[in-house]
């Protein structure tokens, strides 16, 4: 959607096509996506959100409605630069415990600060309240023809309500564990309708103090790893969908600038700067203290067995995706 840094440079068409691993030609070391700025998530307002009242098909049988923000499209931001925030599991396809992969469709997850959960529930109750009056004529194309006779059926509130796909999940806070949002990853860069898709735009870079960085260099997907740092710009994809397995809000990967230099496991830590190591041997004279292990913000406690509700990946560090996400 849009730079999360400021830059001048000419700025590539949505027409162009990326290679199969999601580079693309350009090389140039800045995220250039639209003219529109993302949204940060805390200061979303509600008041600026616009749903439209039409329903178009979708491309899988499922409806959707177009939405904007401030009379452009939706894209949010969670932090600015040199902020990030820690993605617990290597992007990829959903997974069954056991391994087996779900759908071709990729996904990630966010770790989210408690108010940065709020906001977004804020939101969601915000477009179901918008919505609920119109359930039946949305989600129309999900019942069955009513026989003979008798009157259509009509979808309740709480049945409207009840169908909604969440992408959040709330903290644990006794296993350790940050609340997380769950997003898409565009991975193919052709689709299967022989249509260029538009591939999330990967920067490497490693944070080298107070707004110090190296120079960006292009990455792909495939840099999406476990445990990564990240500041990502996310979009919404088409609208407000309406299928089979319910409805919701998806929001994809955009562009993202990933800090390398901050990538590894992140468990709890112990401080460790009152203990002193001594040798283990008469050949080892020397001790010394041990340097005390920082904690930095936003760390993931992503540990093997976490699963974020949206099919279960058995602690192989591969984000789910879900059903409702297709990239």
């Amino acid at each position: 959607m849009t730079t999360v840094a400021n830059d001048s440079s000419k700025k590539r068409g949505w027409g162009a096509v990326e290679k199969a691993d999601g580079t693309t030609n350009d090389a140039a070391p800045v995220l250039k996506r639209s003219s529109n700025e993302p949204v940060k998530l805390l200061d979303f307002d509600t008041n600026d959100l616009e749903i439209s009242p039409t329903i178009k098909d979708g491309s899988i049988g499922d409806k959707f409605v177009e939405v904007s923000y401030k009379k452009s499209r939706l894209a949010i931001k969670f932090d600015d630069l040199p902020d990030w925030r820690r993605s617990p599991f290597k992007a990829g396809p959903a997974q069954t415990k056991d391994g087996k992969q779900l759908g071709d469709s990729w996904g990630m997850v966010l770790e989210i600060s408690p108010e940065e959960y709020d906001k977004y529930r804020e939101i969601e109750q915000h477009v179901l309240k918008e919505l609920a009056p119109r359930a039946t004529e949305l989600m129309n194309h999900t019942l069955k023809k009513p026989q003979a006779g008798k009157p259509p059926k009509k979808i309740s509130a709480t049945e409207f309500e009840e169908s909604y796909n969440s992408p959040l999940k709330p903290a644990d806070p006794e296993k350790g564990y940050k609340a997380t949002i769950r997003i898409g990853v565009p991975h193919e860069a052709v689709g299967k309708d022989g249509k260029p898709r538009q591939m999330p735009e990967i920067l490497l870079t490693k944070l080298k103090g107070e707004n110090q960085w190296t120079k960006p260099k292009p990455g792909t997907i495939h840099d999406l790893d476990r445990n990564i740092a990240i500041c990502p710009v996310v979009k919404l994809f088409r609208g407000i969908y309406f299928g089979n397995t319910g409805w919701g809000m998806r929001f994809v990967l955009d562009s993202a600038y990933v800090f390398t230099n901050l990538t590894g496991n992140t468990g709890p830590k112990l401080n460790t700067s009152h203990m002193q190591e001594v040798p283990d041997s008469d050949d080892e004279q020397e001790t010394k203290p041990n340097m005390e292990m920082q904690v930095r913000p936003f760390m993931g406690d992503a540990l093997a067995g976490y699963d974020d509700g949206s099919g279960g990946n058995g602690g192989n560090g591969v984000a789910t995706g879900g059903e409702d996400a297709k990239a």
